[in-house]
């Protein structure tokens, strides 16, 4: 070898779609940030759309209050440590779908300063005015594009609020009160109502009600989640009646044409959700695919269940035969989060 020569000088080198195949081999989003960061070669090779996705981080609460944020990483059992930018610390945050958190004062009279902020991008989202105030524990559901989805808690009910960006301000296209849970996909709003119990689905751009679905018997009281999960609408239902004693059942929706051409939704319930995991926790949902964890787990629930001696745990559940693992938590008190990499379309910024 000639002197000052690298023997690491052709690895910037290695054709695009190489590198690629290697990024299909790293089991979690540090090692593929790493990768990007070698060169610009390997950046090129590794596109911030397609990650490996692994298990959800998980998010310590209350951290960003000293200014930082911390998360635990599963796949690679270490902590990380990331700091806020000075507009961000001391508010409160919550996950949101997409890689993003949402911001805001713990005062909730103070309506103008709500946000997503992405801790690994640095990316700054400003979210729009809301005249319901909402306690801090707002939970949006933010969609890339040109529409993002608010909802948050108000007297033990929650308000969704649907928002469109149009020259570069926010305009708010509908809205619907008293929900505990809510979730959109496709064009269309699924909540779940109190008083009468059911799924209101209502067509999020004309603001009209195409159906509902009425519960049945017994489900008030119980723990509802409303889900995305790849292309189907699932609803768990939670039964928490000690926490040593929890059950889900699982719903998927159902949607047939009738004679006169219109559309009946109803639930139906199952046992199996292929491959995929679900991640339950009190302010976020989130639906993963099991072949893309290192050690594939796949028909299962995990939440987070708050033990009566304080803090909570990590819970694996058999949606299969029922069966609950308890998995110990680095955390007291946390919150499952999906990282992400890349921007949304639009932002209102």
């Amino acid at each position: 070898m000639e002197p000052g020569k690298s023997t690491n000088s052709g690895w910037a080198n290695l054709p695009l779609d190489l590198g690629y195949l290697i990024t299909r081999k790293l089991s979690n989003l540090p090692d593929f940030v790493r990768f990007r960061a070698v060169c610009k070669a390997w950046c090129a090779s590794a596109p911030v759309s397609d990650p490996p996705l692994g298990f959800p981080w998980i998010l310590e609460e209350n951290t960003n209050l000293r200014g930082r944020l911390r998360f635990f990483c599963p796949s690679t059992g270490k902590v990380f440590t990331l700091p806020l930018p000075p507009q961000l610390q001391n508010m409160c945050c919550a996950p949101s779908p997409d890689g993003y958190l949402i911001f805001c004062e713990r005062n909730w009279l103070l309506q103008d300063k709500r946000m997503l902020f992405n801790p690994l991008t640095n990316h700054l989202v400003n979210l729009p005015f809301v005249e319901l105030p909402l306690y801090y524990d707002t939970e949006p559901l933010y969609r890339r594009g040109d529409y993002v989805v608010f909802s948050g808690t108000w007297c033990g009910f929650k308000k969704l609020a649907f928002f469109r960006l149009e020259n570069k301000r926010w305009i708010k296209v509908t809205s619907f009160e008293y929900t505990s849970c809510c979730l959109s996909h496709d064009g269309l709003s699924f909540s779940y109502k109190y008083r009468p119990w059911g799924t209101r689905i209502v067509d999020t751009a004309t603001n009209e009600e195409i159906g509902f679905i009425e519960s049945p018997k017994g489900e008030e009281g119980e723990f509802v989640f409303l889900i995305e999960s790849f292309g189907e609408i699932l609803k768990v239902v939670m039964t928490n009646k000690t926490s040593h004693h929890i059950r889900f059942r699982i719903y998927k929706l159902a949607v047939v044409h009738s004679d006169d051409g219109k559309l009946n939704h109803s639930w139906v319930q199952t046992d199996c959700i292929g491959d995929c995991v679900l991640f339950l926790s009190r302010k976020s949902c989130v639906s993963v695919k099991a072949s893309q964890f290192y050690k594939p787990l796949r028909n299962c629930i995990y939440y987070r269940n708050v033990l009566e001696s304080g803090g909570s745990a990590i819970c694996q559940y058999s949606i299969k035969d029922g069966e609950t693992k308890e998995i110990p938590s680095i955390f007291e008190n946390w919150q499952f989060f999906v990282p992400n990499l890349h921007h949304p379309n639009s932002s209102g910024s």
